[in-house]
Parts: C-alpha cells; structure tokens; sequence
C-alpha cells in the first residue's frame, strides 16, 4: 500500500507542477504579446478618413455612348457588335463638372479607343459586358485623359447592345 500512496502522491505533485508550468507559460507568452505588439496610434481611421466622399459631389452623366465591342479569339480581337452605355462619372465640385464636360469628346474618343483593345466581356457569358470591368478600365483613361485627383468614381449604368 506504501508503494500505491507514494505513486498517488508523485502523480499528484506532477500534475500540479505541469498546471503551474502551463499557468506560468500562458502568462509569459501573454505579457511578451502585449508588450511586442505595436502600439495603435489611430493612423488606420485618419486614413480611412482621408478616402472620404468629395465634400460637393456631382454627377456628369455620358448618354448612350456607341461602343464597338470585341473579345479575343485565337490571339486576335473579334467584332462582336456595338453597345450603347449610359455613364455616370462622379466629380468634387463645379470646376471639375466644368472640367469633364469640356472634354467629353475626348473622353468619348478615349473610351472608345480603348475597349476596342480590351475585352471587357464576362467570363460566364461572353455576350454581355462586365460592368464593374468596363467601369474600372474607363475610369483609368479618363484619370489618364483629366487628371488624377479630378474624377471620384465612374460607373456604367445601362448597357444595351444593338442588333446587327
């Protein structure tokens, strides 16, 4: 019986020594994350805040805008037929209104310009336009064509595509 009360003991101290070990480990790693971690002095929001909306945002709209569509087949652009697209290009103040309206047959020619290069088709359906692709491209050329810093955002709001 001496030999069961020994082991019981034993066993006991080493479970107890094992739970303070775990106890003393969990407490270290926990104090060194704390201390090591960087200090958050609140530069995320102030730049989620510099991203903020135009103080006097206005709209220029683009109507039915023909645009020659092709996609790529075998290396080569492929005509697919026109589209009419409705834009609608969100600007900060008159003087960029002003800006964009001056140079809208430009902007017109540009667009054009460069769908013809791009394919901006879907991937599920290759007789439909991708609109969040279209608007991301044509939003990159008219910074090109005005400035940075002059458009906030373009988007097509209506596609249609004519029949031949």
């Amino acid at each position: 019986m001496s030999e069961e009360n020994e082991k019981g003991e034993s066993s006991g101290s080493s479970k107890l020594l094992l739970i303070v070990g775990l106890v003393l480990g969990l407490g270290i790693g926990g104090a060194a994350v704390f201390f090591l971690m960087p200090e958050d002095d609140g530069s995320e929001t102030q730049e989620v805040a510099e991203v903020t909306a135009p103080e006097d945002l206005q709209v220029v709209e683009f109507k039915e805008v023909l645009i020659p569509i092709y996609i790529k087949r075998d290396g080569r652009s492929v005509f697919i037929g026109n589209y009419t697209v409705d834009l609608s290009i969100e600007v900060d103040g008159t003087a960029a209104v002003d800006k964009v309206t001056s140079m809208e047959s430009r902007l017109k020619h540009e667009f054009i310009a460069t769908i013809s290069t791009v394919n901006l088709m879907r991937e599920d359906s290759g007789a439909e336009l991708d609109f969040e692709k279209a608007s991301k491209v044509l939003k990159e050329k008219a910074e090109a064509v005005v400035g940075k810093g002059v458009i906030y955002d373009l988007t097509v709001t209506k596609a249609m595509r004519i029949s031949r």
